[in-house]
């Protein structure tokens, strides 16, 4: 069956929105650097904690994987982080915007919730460069020329 066939039985479910205007937050300028997780990226890692960065309008999120190393940051503290990790060959993407979703609990016991929301994003066009989430909040991290369509299709 060729797809221009099934393509009249297909039906495109539209997303119900559930975010709303008070509770989601967006900050811009963040970098992702992703480094090879090796004990000696590991031990400067340990560095950008000594250095007592002062987070309160700032932004750091160390994420330890079994190959990799993430290390999300803010511009405000990136010449901090540019210093403890300047040699290190990494991939990095930059300007980036950030969507932080805080989930409240009738949104943590809605099924298939992380799904939907990628699935909103993905079947609107909009790249999703990466996602953290903790049991309360999920952020996507998405090009500028992304932000108003994502707002547009998550936000009420």
């Amino acid at each position: 069956i060729t797809l221009r066939r099934i393509c009249k039985y297909i039906y495109r479910q539209r997303e119900k929105k559930v975010i709303s205007k008070n509770n989601y937050l967006i900050k811009k300028n963040i970098t992702i650097k992703t480094i090879q997780r090796n004990s000696e990226n590991l031990e400067k890692i340990q560095n950008i904690y000594q250095k007592n960065i002062d987070l309160l309008d700032n932004y750091l999120s160390i994420v330890s994987w079994s190959k990799e190393i993430n290390v999300i940051y803010s511009d405000w503290i990136s010449q901090i982080l540019d210093e403890i990790l300047f040699w290190i060959n990494c991939l990095e993407l930059k300007n980036l915007w950030a969507i932080w979703i805080y989930l409240d609990d009738k949104m943590l016991q809605t099924k298939w919730m992380f799904y939907s929301l990628c699935k909103t994003l993905a079947f609107n066009d909009i790249n999703i460069l990466e996602i953290t989430s903790t049991y309360k909040e999920i952020v996507f991290f998405i090009k500028e020329n992304d932000l108003k369509k994502a707002i547009e299709v998550l936000i009420i």
